[in-house]
């Protein structure tokens, strides 16, 4: 028989037969025992009853937190699975963060590398065009030097060949007598010839052409009329005088 707390402990001691009296009668009636062992049998199965009543209850109790204790181990479970995949994926972003970190390290060094490189280059360039701006003035200057130069011995030619064909034509016409090849050329009054560098190789034509040395050393090449630009015309020179 299950244990019940509600149950009361028997004495082990033998009770006195409890008799029956009727009210106005002086002696009291004898107990059936029957009618106490049924009492004692119904009032075990009340027990009996009570007894299982209680233990279904705690069997109903123990199932409930069971079922909420698998419940809640389920979702423990659930939440670690849910915990270790946030672990994972913030190790792989950490991971990932790093890694990038890293290349923008890589990158930003390259970076500096190469705007050192560009400003070394950037400098020699500015250096050399220094230089060079300064090569192509000085030679710019030397040959406005020179053109300028090349110009006033031009001016003297020109000057010299017009005196020469205005005096043929003047012979030819009968203006003037012929000179005579022995006798030095008159020089012109209007116009004085320039001075030339002796190692210029015009200079000994431009000499030749001012001191009257004569046709053949002053021009090598026919000359040019300035004003038509056609070769002149050569007149006959007069034969010098024996």
């Amino acid at each position: 028989m299950p244990f019940n707390l509600f149950q009361k402990k028997e004495s082990s001691s033998p009770k006195p037969d409890r008799k029956f009296t009727l009210p106005g009668f002086g002696e009291k009636a004898p107990i059936d025992p029957l009618v106490t062992m049924e009492k004692k049998i119904l009032k075990e199965g009340k027990v009996d009853d009570t007894t299982v009543r209680h233990e279904l209850a705690d069997l109903a109790r123990l199932e409930k937190e069971s079922q909420k204790a698998r419940k809640d181990l389920e979702k423990a479970q659930a939440l670690l699975a849910k915990r270790e995949k946030e672990e994972h994926q913030a190790t792989t972003n950490l991971n990932n963060a790093t890694h990038a970190h890293e290349v923008s390290v890589v990158k930003l060094s390259d970076a500096q590398k190469d705007l050192k490189i560009k400003q070394e280059w950037e400098e020699k360039m500015h250096a050399d065009l220094t230089v060079k701006r300064a090569a192509v003035d000085n030679v710019v200057n030397e040959q406005k030097e020179r053109n300028e130069e090349r110009e006033s011995k031009l001016s003297g030619i020109r000057r010299e060949k017009t005196v020469r064909t205005t005096k043929r034509e003047q012979e030819a016409s009968g203006t003037i007598e012929p000179e005579e090849s022995n006798e030095a050329p008159k020089k012109s009054i209007e116009t004085a010839p320039p001075t030339y560098d002796k190692h210029d190789p015009d200079a000994e034509i431009v000499e030749a052409a001012t001191k009257g040395k004569g046709k053949e050393a002053a021009i090598a090449e026919p000359e040019t009329d300035v004003v038509m630009g056609e070769p002149a015309k050569e007149e006959p020179v007069a034969a010098a005088s024996t």
